[in-house]
């Protein structure tokens, strides 16, 4: 009787185990989804834009983010960290389009996209936040007073740990949230309702509209 309990004991154990450890080492590819950027992407950019390229490099190698809009005498040095299916130039029209004029805007890419060598996790974040926003901070003459924050999903979580800690300031951090019919219909199938996922909407966009208006 007790062989077959310490049998059934060790096979429970496995079958937890594995799965687990399976798990573990697939967790970065079950939440980052790099890629990079085609050809001729970054020059057709910087033409479009005007911007400019950060190179620098962390422990994970060559990094580059990018930095675009007013860089001679900005108001503000807006970060912008993107999602995790996202690379930082998916921004930049939509920034060209609605961001306020008179700010530069510094878009980073997490370790392993774009034109980032290594692999990303938390720490590697934190290690590229630390390196690339003193530099763009140095080449536009803004100082940790005028720095402002914008995260879309995952990078937000990446601002969140990494922006408060290596540069020492703290502002309200925006998360984008879009809304679409479907995302009205799965929350009125889970909850019966929509009203509380509205007024999640509603202050998410207060929040933004804060912080543009902090800019100006």
């Amino acid at each position: 009787m007790r062989k077959l309990f310490v049998r059934v004991f060790v096979f429970l154990l496995l079958a937890t185990l594995v799965p687990l450890g399976f798990l573990a080492g697939c967790q970065s590819k079950l939440i980052y989804f790099p890629r990079p950027y085609p050809a001729g992407e970054v020059g057709d950019w910087a033409r479009r834009t005007g911007g400019k390229a950060i190179d620098y490099r962390t422990s994970q190698g060559a990094q580059r983010a990018f930095l675009q809009g007013n860089l001679k005498s900005p108001v503000n040095l807006w970060i912008v960290c993107g999602g995790n299916g996202t690379v930082a130039l998916d921004w930049s029209d939509w920034i060209s389009a609605h961001a306020p004029k008179e700010d530069a805007w510094l878009l980073v890419d997490f370790p392993g996209y774009g034109d980032c060598q290594g692999a990303p996790t938390p720490g590697r974040i934190r290690e590229s936040l630390a390196k690339c926003v003193p530099l763009a901070m140095a080449e536009t003459g803004v100082n940790a007073g005028r720095l402002r924050f914008f995260g879309h999903s995952l990078g937000g979580v990446g601002e969140l740990e990494g922006i408060p800690q290596e540069v020492g300031v703290l502002h309200d951090l925006v998360t984008l949230v879009e809304v679409s019919e479907h995302n009205r219909a799965a929350s009125e199938k889970l909850f019966g309702r929509t009203d509380a996922f509205v007024q999640l909407i509603i202050r998410c966009v207060l929040v933004f509209q804060r912080q543009l208006a902090l800019a100006r």
